[in-house]
């Protein structure tokens, strides 16, 4: 639901360059046509996820890029390339943060086709030893890699939510949020940042 429009106007509709804010927090920067996203814009959503790219009829259609937010369960990682009718399509390119893991492939309908990295294999790997030992709600975790964290500053939390390869966590260590650049708690992380605590 829109809030405000600041921005062209013809006929009653949002033209040209405008920015066009949500009740939840999201807003929409960049060219309308007849009232709809059209051309190049920057739409960040209520979650924190944005989309910077190009647009047609209110919907992501050609060059973009999707970008997680701090409260995405996927934070952090960026898809990069075409967009048909709102999803990814075509050539293209999946990062995955926080490693920065690439990830070339082709997409249908927004769904990857293409065989996994070397690199992703692995991390699937892992994910698929660490999940029935991590990933139940409830379980004491540790890590020295989440933000806020070293080798000799563990971070402690418990896991309170699980999707596919990323954990919830609430971080028990005040130090760890002290200073973190990001104070969310709980945290979602990719499943290979956390180990059991002993």
């Amino acid at each position: 639901m829109q809030v405000s429009y600041q921005g062209g106007c013809k006929d009653g509709y949002a033209e040209g360059h405008g920015v066009a804010r949500g009740v939840s927090g999201a807003y929409y920067n960049g060219t309308f046509k007849g009232g709809s996203k059209e051309g190049l814009g920057r739409k960040v959503y209520a979650n924190g996820d944005e989309y910077n790219g190009s647009w047609v009829f209110d919907a992501r259609e050609g060059p973009g890029t999707y970008i997680f937010g701090e409260a995405s369960s996927w934070r952090g990682d960026r898809s990069e390339g075409l967009w048909v009718a709102d999803r990814r399509h075509g050539k293209g390119v999946y990062i995955f943060a926080p490693d920065n893991i690439r990830m070339e492939t082709n997409f249908f309908g927004g769904v990857p086709i293409d065989p996994a990295p070397p690199a992703m294999v692995q991390r699937q790997r892992a994910m698929k030893v660490l999940l029935p030992v991590i990933g139940v709600p409830g379980t004491q975790v540790c890590s020295i890699t989440t933000q806020g964290s070293t080798s000799t500053r563990i971070a402690r939390g418990v896991v309170t939510n699980v999707l596919e390869d990323r954990l919830q966590v609430n971080i028990t260590t005040p130090e760890t949020l002290r200073v973190s650049v990001s104070k969310m708690n709980p945290r979602w992380d990719n499943i290979t940042e956390w180990m059991p605590c002993k």
